[in-house]
């Protein structure tokens, strides 16, 4: 829209660095914003000093699933790790919105999306690993998982 141009334009104005903008945009979950910046050519998958995260590690991070895949689609690597070697998947793990995003990164996957320089099957990788992390966190290791649900069949 015209009045989210005109304010991306003023912040870039004030900072002309696009990668501050776009990490502020995916922070905040504003996936409008983040098309913007990347139909200016921004790069995707810049990194802050502080941290080193990505873009993508703020969305997920902070469980924006828009913002997650307006990145992913605008080439941000799901397999870039931070100063603590962590992926976005890895930041997203244990969160509240960790299932909304896990929802994308499958769904980007599963479209064949991102195919250059392997990301696609990076995303895949990191998906099934974070859904067997996931799994194991709600195995306490007796057997009993599922079975309230087959009592209640």
């Amino acid at each position: 829209s015209l009045s989210l141009s005109l304010s991306l334009s003023l912040l870039l104005l004030a900072n002309p660095s696009p990668p501050p903008a776009l990490h502020m945009a995916a922070a905040n979950g504003h996936a409008d914003a983040i098309r913007l910046l990347l139909s200016k050519s921004a790069d995707p998958s810049p990194r802050t000093k502080e941290g080193s995260n990505t873009p993508l590690h703020w969305a997920c991070l902070n469980g924006h699933a828009g913002a997650t895949k307006a990145l992913l689609e605008g080439g941000a690597s799901p397999s870039a790790l931070n100063s603590v070697d962590r992926t976005p998947v890895d930041e997203a793990l244990g969160g509240e919105h960790q299932d909304r995003i896990l929802a994308v990164m499958r769904e980007f996957a599963a479209r064949g999306a991102g195919g250059a320089g392997g990301e696609r099957e990076a995303v895949e990788a990191l998906a099934a690993e974070a859904g067997a992390e996931v799994a194991a966190e709600g195995d306490d290791g007796d057997g009993s998982e599922g079975m309230e649900e087959e009592a209640k069949a």
